[in-house]
């Protein structure tokens, strides 16, 4: 029997900073499908698998190659008692070949069944070894051999009848056994033709069968990768009758980018045009309140730091100043007049320019 709770203590959480650190560069629906994942676990340790389930449904929409999520998924389904939709993803996990085994061992488990070696995934290195024989191919070049082979005896056998002095009646019966032999062997040449023609067949029925299940496969991992982002763009909308706008204002640029179908893509940028100034507006104003008055300079740098992801050009010089003073005061001087420098060339008729000249004496009289 699979036990269900002692498997789930068994998942870890991804370091980010790792994946970072060995990638140039980390795609932004990766780099959200992990957050995820290492949010579900936090969950399931608390007990909560439904809202580790929902966090694990997102991220294997936005990652569909994500096995790791997809076998934790299939777990929280099964703890919740949902066995068959368990069974379909472990099912899923198996046919990618990425956890097969992992997900064999569940999905035999859970359906109270043992384990057979016989029926383990194939090594990707084995089996591209068995690969490249061709069963049918190595068949047929047997039977040439053996043909050939025959058709050397023959030969030798006849030679000294033809070319010797023998009896013409001797020669007669020997040429005529020499012959039938040839006959027979020339039926079973063409039988065996026969066969490696239809095994050639076979084999490439096989073939087509196989390629038309992987471009299912891939079918019904767009279809879901497209749900979650519809999914998504459902939260996003409720998040913003809520009056939550930074919260939708996320979501929306999690799926930014993204293909959509015409009427969805439609609904997608009506959001994004009436959400994102709010969003901006309102994480700029709570920025810029942590930054002066509260001076929680690093807690100010994450609100002010979204302000131009959601709209590019909102107060681009006061957010700029801003961002520069919290770097500063949190002691990243590089960082502090990088941002000042883009006030001084860009916009040197700014009211902060003051202010920016003041900011630089300070780091420069600091180092």
């Amino acid at each position: 029997m699979l036990d269900i709770k002692n498997e789930l203590k068994n998942f870890r959480v991804i370091s980010l900073d790792s994946v970072e650190n060995s990638l140039d560069q980390v795609p932004d629906n990766i780099r959200e499908s992990i957050v995820l994942y290492n949010d579900a676990i936090a969950n399931i340790k608390k007990g909560s698998c439904d809202i580790a389930l929902i966090a694990l449904k997102r991220a294997v929409a936005m990652n569909p190659g994500f096995s790791e999520a997809m076998n934790l998924l299939g777990l929280c389904y099964a703890e919740m008692g949902e066995s068959d939709q368990a069974s379909d993803l472990f099912d899923n996990v198996i046919e990618s070949e990425r956890n097969g085994a992992k997900a064999l061992i569940y999905k035999k488990q859970l359906e109270g069944g043992a384990i057979d070696s016989h029926s383990m995934p194939e090594n990707k290195k084995t089996r591209k070894k068995a690969d490249k024989t061709d069963p049918v191919k190595s068949r047929l070049i047997r039977y040439l051999i053996f043909f050939l082979l025959g058709a050397a005896v023959i030969l030798a056998i006849c030679y000294p009848y033809v070319f010797g002095s023998r009896s013409a009646k001797n020669d007669s019966e020997e040429a005529q056994k020499a012959l039938a032999s040839l006959e027979e062997m020339n039926r079973e040449y063409n039988e065996l033709q026969q066969k490696y023609t239809k095994l050639s067949s076979e084999y490439n029925e096989l073939k087509t069968r196989d390629e038309q299940k992987s471009q299912q496969l891939e079918l019904s991992n767009a279809k879901l990768a497209y749900l979650g982002r519809l999914q998504t763009l459902l939260g996003a909308y409720r998040s913003a009758d809520a009056g939550k706008y930074e919260e939708a204002a996320d979501a929306l640029l999690t799926i930014m980018g993204l293909t959509f179908e015409d009427e969805d893509k439609a609904g997608f940028d009506e959001l994004s045009k009436a959400v994102m100034p709010i969003a901006a507006a309102a994480v700029y104003e709570e920025g810029k309140e942590l930054c002066q008055t509260d001076m929680q300079y690093a807690e100010a740098l994450a609100k002010l730091s979204k302000v131009n992801k959601y709209a590019s050009d909102y107060k681009y010089p006061d957010v700029t100043y801003y961002i520069g003073k919290c770097h500063q005061m949190l002691g990243e001087y590089d960082r502090a007049l990088e941002y000042y420098n883009i006030i001084l060339e860009k916009y040197p008729d700014s009211f902060y320019v003051q202010y920016v000249k003041v900011r630089v004496a300070e780091i420069e009289a600091a180092q």
